[in-house]
């Protein structure tokens, strides 16, 4: 019998996903960290910014120029269709594009996690959205900015 590496990559992503916010929620809950500032960028199509989210990406970066102290972390995500590993590969590139940006604005790689989560966490679906529409809005990248106390 064979055994597909997807399932086991994107166990070991969702695990690393939740200790992640885990890690999140811990250090807020003991003072470590303030409250994050999120914020989801899209996709057009691949890896094409969708409208003026490169643009907006760079703003919202910028934040993190004022204090070492605050962390980037990227989460690269894609829509629920298709073939799973395409799909976590697309969302590394894109989490990966959203880490260059950041480093042109000079924020440091010691300041940031990175990671593409597939299509393995979507955003709920909202009454009377077509599926395409609403595969189109998991295409993005979620970006929080945390400071590190």
């Amino acid at each position: 019998m064979s055994v597909s590496v997807f399932p086991r990559r994107a166990f070991v992503a969702a695990v690393l996903s939740g200790v992640t916010a885990a890690s999140a929620i811990g250090l807020g809950i003991f003072g470590g960290l303030s409250t994050p500032d999120s914020q989801n960028f899209s996709f057009s199509r691949g890896v094409t910014w969708a409208a003026q989210d490169g643009e907006r990406l760079r703003g919202f970066l910028a934040k993190a120029l004022v204090d070492d102290r605050i962390h980037v972390t990227v989460f690269g995500h894609t829509g629920s269709a298709g073939d799973p590993a395409a799909n976590l590969d697309l969302s590394e590139r894109r989490a990966e594009m959203a880490r260059a940006v950041a480093q042109d604005l000079g924020i440091t790689a010691d300041r940031m996690t990175v990671q593409g989560l597939g299509g393995g966490s979507p955003l709920p679906k909202t009454d009377g959205e077509s599926e395409r529409a609403y595969q189109s809005r998991l295409a993005r990248v979620e970006v929080i900015l945390q400071m590190r106390k």
